[in-house]
């Protein structure tokens, strides 16, 4: 060891001939404190150096693969993108079929050229190798085998930032983040991503043994020709227990909601009607495509948004018809919209709210009780307008606690009941309370995040936060039954 140590150091001109390393520090420590170092240099742009302690950290360990990750995930963070797509290049020499790689190099591609070209480069790599294997680590046995599945039909991966200013890369669109609801180190996951039925093909299907299917697919909008390749794999596989059946979550699209929710005594979702139009006709006629959507049985107000979007992405509330037309021309291209009956909800008090669950194994879980001056009530808002108000805190404090007696026992019991029709085990709802005591859903679908953000700031939330972490991981175990992976 000290003499790898010493050969080492002196070949990456960490030090100079004639040094000998010291015994006494266990490699994997070793390898640790240089992966810091490394982290610590890179934030300080000192990029060289920072490469050549990587570089000794993958040499010194067993899973150099890993180290090299780690070193992109600090390139990231700090914008150093040339170097960044360099040292992803260098790993494809090695590891052609690394997918952290190809996602990186394919969210650089869309950052600097767009998005058709970064699609290209990503789905060409996911046509000949769809699976992402990551080992349990820290355990001498896994504690179970999934096979984690996403869609590429309409996902991208792309540079985003986060709320300390650092960059990352994220996958955005049809999928639900399970970073803070899957302790996934204790498994050995299989991430599979499908696409053009890539997953039943015999060359590019799964190579390693699962004991659970995790189907992270949540957007048929954007990925439903995945759920129903998802759907034709999982006919192969009749035995294997499966996390959100991709079926169900077929049924989940907003115009889909309406027609099954609609009806059910109590509860109340907008009409929702699904619009395919296109720019050609659009710039033809603006009007007359205007008048094809109000005689669908709108009038104004109502909301138009483009399908497969979340977060107020594309949303509006229009007026009247001059800004529908407006809407329409500012379309880039053909897309597919909702419209959405405005159906008012403004509180005897003069305020918005959002009440949010999560439904994990047909045991609901409190989320928020958000309160808002605006009729699109958004998470950022609570920081400023609702932090100000002692008593919409204490309202949603007491609502995370417990739901029923701020709700009343019955609404809560009628939110409950909605589960024998989704017939999913992980998924979310946003709703509010009408003057009547009808439920009005805004959404219902998994495509639901999950984080700890607000609870930094709302420290009350943290207990509720962790038990739908902990729900969900409970869920997870309660699957993974006693059998012979396949």
């Amino acid at each position: 060891m000290d003499k790898k140590v010493t050969e080492l150091y002196i070949q990456h001109e960490l030090a100079d001939i004639g040094f000998e390393a010291k015994p006494g520090i266990a490699q994997e420590t070793l390898v640790a404190v240089l992966i810091k170092y490394g982290e610590l240099l890179s934030q300080t742009r000192q990029t060289a150096l920072a490469c050549r302690q990587f570089e000794l950290a993958a040499d010194l360990t067993e899973k150099p693969l890993h180290v090299w990750h780690q070193f992109c995930s600090a390139l990231l963070a700090q914008g150093e993108f040339e170097i960044l797509e360099q040292t992803c290049q260098h790993i494809l020499e090695t590891y052609p079929e690394d997918h952290n790689s190809h996602a990186t190099i394919a969210a650089l591609i869309e950052k600097n050229d767009g998005i058709k070209p970064a699609q290209w480069y990503m789905k060409s790599f996911l046509r000949r190798c769809g699976e992402n294997f990551i080992p349990a680590s820290g355990l001498e046995k896994p504690a179970g085998k999934l096979l984690i599945t996403y869609g590429y039909e309409n996902t991208r991966y792309v540079i985003g930032r986060r709320n300390n200013g650092d960059f990352k890369r994220v996958r955005k669109g049809g999928h639900y983040m399970l970073d803070h609801l899957l302790e996934d180190q204790k498994y050995d996951t299989n991430h599979y991503t499908i696409l053009d039925e890539n997953i039943l093909k015999d060359k590019t299907a799964p190579s390693r043994p699962f004991n659970l299917i995790l189907n992270d697919i949540a957007d048929p909008d954007l990925e439903l020709r995945s759920l129903e390749t998802l759907e034709t794999f999982l006919e192969e596989h009749p035995s294997i227990p499966v996390i959100n059946a991709p079926h169900m979550v077929k049924e989940t699209t907003r115009d889909s909601n309406y027609r099954r929710l609609n009806e059910v005594p109590g509860v109340r979702f907008a009409k929702t009607e699904r619009i395919d139009v296109r720019k050609s006709d659009i710039k033809k006629d603006v009007a007359q495509i205007a008048e094809t959507i109000l005689a669908l049985g709108y009038s104004f107000p109502f909301i138009i948004r483009q399908t497969g979007t979340h977060t107020a992405v594309s949303t509006e509330l229009l007026q009247d018809k001059g800004a529908l037309e407006a809407y329409l021309l500012a379309l880039q291209e053909d897309a597919t919209l909702y419209a959405i009956e405005y159906i008012e909800n403004k509180s005897d008090e003069g305020h918005y709210s959002k009440i949010r669950f999560f439904c994990i194994d047909g045991t609901l879980y409190p989320v928020v009780y958000h309160t808002d001056q605006v009729w699109n009530v958004h998470g950022s808002n609570r920081k400023t307008f609702m932090k100000s108000y002692d008593w919409m805190l204490e309202r949603e404090q007491k609502f995370l606690n417990n739901p029923p007696s701020v709700i009343g026992e019955e609404i809560y019991n009628r939110i409950k009941a909605l589960q024998d029709i989704v017939q999913l085990d992980f998924w979310g709802l946003d709703l509010t309370l009408m003057p009547n005591g009808d439920i009005l859903i805004f959404e219902l679908n998994p495509a639901m995040r999950h984080s700890f953000d607000h609870a930094k700031t709302f420290h009350y939330m943290v207990p509720h936060m962790q038990a739908i972490k902990d729900a969900f991981g409970r869920m997870v175990e309660r699957k993974l039954v006693e059998k012979t992976a396949v």
